[in-house]
Formats: structure tokens, sequence, C-alpha cells
């Protein structure tokens, strides 16, 4: 979560000339799947579980999941070199 935020705060930061991300997620709805896949829940079910997950944050929080997408939303407004990190299995 640390890369995402620094994705999030470098737009306003001019001064940074480089910048390293270790493991940024691409969108939210990527890391809820993949930590559904870490459980129990029968892989048939991974897609309506996270629409589920979705549907109550955006109930309870007033909060849509699916804009929370750094990579399409934020690093094209980047303006320094950007190196992403992940290890095979992330």
């Amino acid at each position: 979560m640390g890369a995402v935020t620094a994705m999030l705060y470098l737009p306003r930061k001019k001064e940074v000339k480089a910048v390293i991300f270790d493991n940024p997620y691409k969108n939210v709805k990527s890391v809820i799947e993949g930590m559904l896949n870490q459980t129990k829940v029968p892989s048939f079910m991974v897609g309506g579980t996270a629409k589920i997950i979705a549907k109550s944050v955006q109930d309870k929080a007033d909060f849509d999941l699916n804009n929370v997408n750094p990579v399409k939303y934020v690093a094209p407004s980047l303006s320094c070199p950007a190196f992403f990190i992940a290890s095979v299995n992330d």
C-alpha cells in the first residue's frame, strides 16, 4: 500500500527526480481478488464475492472501489522516471 500512497502523492512533488515502486497494486479489485484466491473461497465465487465487497464499501462509505486504480489515473501524470518492481508471484 505504501507504493500506491507514494504514487498518489508524487504528482504534487515536482522536485522528485525518479522513484522506485515496490509491489504497487494495479487496482483494488485485483487486490481483493488476490486475497480471496488465498482463502477457501471457491474460484468460481471470487468475482461475485469481490462485487459484494465493492457494493458494501459503496453503501457504507459512498466510495467506488473501481475508481481506485493508480496505474490508470495516477501513473500517466507522473513527471519523473518510475520503476515498478514486483516478485514473480505478486
